[in-house]
């Protein structure tokens, strides 16, 4: 893949889609406001009980939250992104250049994940910062906000993580017909990829298992795989000719 094409789009993709200020509110502002009403919960948390197994408990949650967080804003763009070339008749001489597919599809794929993931590695930092403040920073799963274990999952489980919702999206996306049913996509692949973390942090407290570095590098290498796979798949099954023809 020629790393300048893949930037070429990346741009391509971040001035379409950042062209008010709505845009910019969504990916940016929605985080942050999202993050202060946690922090409020954990507030009203501490007040009202002085239990810290009641703590540790719902920091999992809230850690997790942030793990999540990027998926909804991620798989909504890497879905839109080719309906809005449709709709600009942009596409037919995008796919027409000497752009290879997995350069396209990559390329999409990084312009939607960049801004969303970066905006939760922010908020996750205020969030461990205030909460180490206020001496509830521990987590019964992952140790602590600041654990070795705590940052696997943000700076690698939830990229890819999010990586592999932002190719399921882009790629179910591509192959409807109808460009309201593409639409539809980022919604339901955003809340697959959103409950099973969940119910993977409810299994794990019932069962009082904590989830260690070394399982969490398991996991790790089962999302590589799982994107690269996901991603050679989307490749051999991009189809130009149905985009370019076959949309309504």
């Amino acid at each position: 893949m020629n790393p300048q094409r893949i930037l070429t789009i990346i741009d391509r993709e971040w001035t379409q889609t950042f062209t008010s200020w709505s845009a910019h509110a969504t990916v940016w502002l929605h985080p942050l406001i999202v993050t202060g009403a946690l922090l409020g919960f954990l507030r009203l948390l501490i007040f009202g009980s002085h239990d810290p197994q009641l703590y540790d408990r719902a920091m999992d949650y809230y850690l997790t939250f942030f793990a999540i967080m990027p998926l909804v804003n991620t798989t909504r763009m890497s879905a839109t992104g080719i309906i809005a070339d449709k709709a600009s008749r942009s596409l037919e001489p995008l796919l027409a250049t000497p752009l290879t597919t997995s350069e396209f599809i990559f390329g999409k794929m990084l312009a939607a994940m960049v801004p969303n993931v970066f905006i939760m590695w922010i908020a996750y930092g205020i969030f461990a910062c205030v909460a180490n403040h206020w001496n509830v920073s521990q987590s019964y799963l992952f140790g602590s906000t600041v654990s070795p274990a705590c940052f696997c999952v943000m700076f690698f489980v939830s990229p890819l993580l999010t990586g592999l919702a932002a190719n399921t999206a882009f790629f179910i996306a591509s192959r409807k017909t109808d460009a309201q049913q593409a639409a539809n996509v980022s919604t339901e692949v955003s809340g697959l990829f959103m409950i099973l973390p969940l119910i993977g942090v409810f299994l794990a407290q019932r069962h009082q298992h904590i989830i260690g570095t070394l399982s969490l590098l398991e996991v790790i290498g089962g999302l590589l795989a799982a994107n690269a796979v996901f991603f050679l798949f989307s490749i051999k099954l991009f189809q130009r000719e149905t985009i370019l023809f076959k949309w309504k």
